[in-house]
């Protein structure tokens, strides 16, 4: 997709404007630079294009430091309205043309407000079109329907495709720590480059045929009066039970992804005030301490159970054992000594002193045998205690050991809970409500921890009815194999069952695949834009655990170090929250050894991070897929940026502004001017065509014209 121009009327902090966009194949001129002040619009200018796209799933009162109103039109046209007369009105508009697969397009959105005598607040009434221009230039009777043409829009650039590709200079900031919309990013592109609605559809499509036949063949075994008649109502029934079983697991995976995206997000907050920052740290460091030696207590607390189940009761038995051996102690037998062992000596004829054995000795040894065990029933008690005195006495030793382990894990739980007490204190302490924020997480905390048990509940559920369903399949094929009209419905029941399987694995695939690339092309663009590659800092898309999608940067130094140390592998594996059904391969214990060691961001260093995010998922959406990639296509994307380079210096400037032009064959760069002079150098070379906002004086909206960098902005 390439923009082609956006046009406004009253909208945010514009009144009337337009801006046209350049691009180039050859990313040689390919950069629209746009140039203001501080407060005159830049964001708003970047998230029109996300409302005039999907004005649904936007609110402008979510864009923190900015206006908080939460409407579209400009403010002074609002207030106008609102202190007029009733039925006084007036609307705000965007427009976008594009072009998608060398078709234009022209998507307007219009939001018109009203007064009325029986609201304060005004009526707002929500208009969409989207036409094509065709070719000979004429633009065709336009779609009004907001259902089609948002289906329509999905397939061209999905909604979550734009956290990839729109990023203002705040997101930029946030993005590599908590990664509230980096997530959806990655996913949103990897989706659509995949295919994976189209996948997603061919498994609906095939799902639906399955169940015309499965009806096909319940009534032809019903017409049988055939046993495999109630076996296959009780297959369909639980095909339906799977399928509500399904949408609510993607229910709950979705609420439990946004109740986690949230923690992250007031997390953020949190640390975004000075007065906060060290003590959240503390704050999540302990929390993950106290966390790990919970599930260690666990641990040991298994251990002193099995013990005790094993050993327990041996060891109420010690008071007998000592009543009983001071009963049998007139005998004093060796330890070791037995019967066996004198049978082996007579068998010889030889005593171990070498002497030949006379009946004498003979008689003598017969004695003894007597007073041994097996032989002695007071000797063999003897021995049976000794061996389960010892065994007591093993027994005991190992669970004053387990137990000295588990009192001194308690303490540190009770220590490490104390500790974030005193700095939950502190936290609410803090004049911005901060108490709100902390009771907040906790609560959704509490909410993740629901949602994660009544995830793997029904996710085992769901596994456990699908190996019933194919026992149920086996069954009804077995039943029915000798009726022909049967046969041919259950090979294309059977035919539709493995497509819809392969669909799914070909999903999962692709998915995996994905990720892998993405890993490889981040590190490049790390390696090409991050001075920080220089130092032994490398950086990482998490694709295995609980925490996937993640980007986390590392020292490959302690990395290596770390996977080259005995570690409780299985233990991180449950910590990470791996899916037993993996195999703990070295790549999955690398990416533990990568979230056990990464490293906190500086602001410049954040910043770094997702510029590298921004161009990697780009040059994955652009290359060219290998002719074994069915499903996955080559997409391009346009990028809007606004301030990515604040806080940056260094190299970390400069590598950036040198190489923006190669992002995409379409780069929207929005600077302040001061921005502005510290890159120039870098970026002018590139600059296809520029404009300029400037802010009115006494009022609440700016103007945009085309302007030259030779001229002074």
């Amino acid at each position: 997709m390439i923009f082609k121009s956006i046009k406004f009327h009253n909208y945010r902090c514009f009144l009337d404007g337009e801006i046209s966009f350049t691009n180039s194949s050859s990313y040689n001129k390919n950069i629209t630079l746009i140039i203001a002040p501080n407060g005159s619009g830049k964001t708003e200018l970047l998230f029109s294009f996300w409302w005039v796209l999907y004005a649904n799933d936007f609110d402008f009162a979510s864009l923190s430091n900015k206006e908080v109103t939460p409407y579209a039109l400009n403010t002074d046209v609002y207030r106008k309205i609102q202190e007029g007369e009733v039925n006084n009105q007036d609307y705000c508009e965007v427009t976008l043309k594009f072009e998608y697969e060398n078709r234009t397009f022209i998507l307007s959105r219009k939001e018109t407000y009203k007064k009325t005598a029986k609201r304060e607040s005004l009526k707002q009434i929500m208009e969409v079109e989207l036409s094509e221009i065709n070719d000979k230039g004429t633009r065709q009777l336009p779609n009004s329907n907001p259902e089609q043409i948002n289906t329509r829009l999905e397939k061209m650039l999905p909604k979550k495709v734009l956290h990839g590709i729109i990023f203002d200079g705040e997101r930029m900031q946030r993005i590599s720590s908590s990664n509230e919309k980096a997530i959806e990013g990655i996913r949103g592109v990897v989706s659509d480059v995949t295919s994976n609605d189209l996948i997603e559809l061919s498994i609906m499509e095939l799902g639906s045929v399955k169940r015309k036949y499965n009806s096909t063949r319940r009534d032809l075994l019903k017409s049988k009066d055939s046993d495999a008649s109630t076996l296959q109502q009780e297959s369909i029934e639980l095909e339906g039970s799977i399928e509500n079983q399904t949408k609510t697991y993607n229910n709950f995976v979705e609420e439990e992804e946004n109740v986690s995206k949230r923690i992250l997000e007031i997390s953020d907050e949190l640390l975004t005030y000075e007065k906060t920052r060290e003590i959240q740290l503390e704050f999540n460091a302990k929390e993950k301490e106290k966390e790990s030696a919970e599930k260690s207590y666990d641990k040991k607390i298994d251990e002193l159970t099995a013990e005790l189940n094993t050993n327990g009761p041996l060891l109420l038995t010690k008071i007998l054992f000592n009543q009983v051996e001071e009963i049998t102690s007139s005998i004093d037998i060796p330890q070791g000594l037995n019967v066996e062992a004198i049978e082996s000596i007579i068998k010889k004829q030889t005593c171990v002193c070498g002497e030949k054995l006379d009946q004498i000795k003979l008689e003598l040894l017969n004695e003894l045998k007597s007073k041994l065990p097996p032989d002695n029933v007071n000797s063999l008690i003897l021995e049976i205690i000794r061996q389960k005195n010892n065994n007591i006495n093993q027994a005991t030793r190992r669970l004053r050991n387990n137990w000295e382990e588990i009192d001194t894990i308690d303490k540190e739980i009770h220590t490490l809970k104390e500790r974030i007490s005193v700095l939950k204190k502190e936290l609410t302490s803090v004049d911005f409500n901060g108490e709100k924020l902390i009771k907040e997480r906790d609560t959704l905390s509490e909410k993740r921890t629901n949602l994660l048990t009544r995830i793997n509940s029904l996710r085992d559920s769901i596994e456990s009815d699908k190996n019933l369903l194919i026992e149920y399949e086996r069954k009804i094929i077995n039943m029915s194999e000798k009726d022909k009209e049967l046969e041919g419905v259950n090979l294309k029941i059977d035919f539709l069952n493995k497509s819809i399987q392969a669909l799914e694995r070909i999903k999962e695939v692709h998915n995996e695949s994905a990720l892998k690339k993405l890993n490889t092309i981040i590190k490049d663009s790390y390696r090409l834009l991050a001075e920080d590659f220089n130092y032994g800092r490398d950086i990482y898309i998490v694709q295995f655990t609980k925490e996937k999608y993640k980007i986390v940067t590392y020292l490959s130094k302690d990395v290596d170090e770390y996977m080259s140390s005995q570690r409780d592998w299985e233990f991180l594996s449950e910590k990470y929250g791996i899916d037993n059904n993996l195999t703990l391969t070295d790549e999955i214990k690398y990416e533990i050894s990568i979230l056990e060691n990464a490293t906190p961001h500086s602001t410049g260093q954040s910043k770094a991070v997702t510029i590298s995010f921004v161009k990697a998922i780009l040059d994955y959406s652009m290359m060219e897929k290998e002719q074994q990639e069915e499903f996955e296509v080559q997409k391009k994307y346009p990028v809007v940026i606004d301030a990515p380079f604040g806080d940056l210096s260094g190299k970390n400037l400069t590598l950036p502004a040198s190489n923006l032009n190669s992002f995409s064959e379409q780069v929207i760069l929005m600077l302040s001017p001061d921005s502005f002079k510290n890159v120039r150098e870098f970026l002018e070379d590139d600059v296809g065509i520029s404009y300029k906002i400037e802010k009115l004086v006494d009022k609440n909206y700016s103007t945009i014209s085309q302007s030259s960098l030779g001229v002074s902005i």
